[in-house]
């Protein structure tokens, strides 16, 4: 996501504001609980409330970069980074029943697909807008 908020700042010429800075802080956050050895990197099945815990912030930053991303795109009406908000959107809404319920239904972890899905879509939708034809 911190990649996600460099594109935002570059392609809108926008400060990153308090609001920017916050995602940052949240990012730096998240990669210090991700050095846990509670996290147990090694289980197939994430243990909670680990999982969670290193998640919380990565939602949080996504669920604030789709934010910047949709609100700049509708006011400048650029379509292709409105559909790359709304992907971003989609991808936590079938990230989050993973995160919080993985443990008890691992058959969920096939969400991950349709997620993954999104972010191919996010990449051709920027490779586009990089190299029109």
């Amino acid at each position: 996501m911190q990649l996600m908020l460099r594109i935002w700042h570059e392609r809108y010429q926008k400060p990153y504001g308090w609001f920017g800075l916050l995602l940052i802080l949240i990012g730096m956050i998240r990669l210090l609980i991700m050095l846990f050895p509670e996290n147990e990197w090694n289980e197939a099945v994430p243990p909670q409330p680990w999982s969670l815990y290193r998640n919380v912030p990565l939602t949080l930053q996504g669920l604030g970069v789709a934010y910047l991303i949709l609100r700049d795109a509708q006011q400048t009406k650029d379509t292709n980074f409105y559909w790359i908000g709304v992907l971003i959107l989609f991808s936590f809404a079938m990230y989050a029943p993973v995160v919080l319920f993985v443990q008890r239904m691992p058959l969920l972890g096939l969400f991950m697909i349709p997620k993954t899905i999104a972010y191919v879509a996010i990449g051709f939708t920027g490779y586009k807008e990089l190299f029109p034809s």
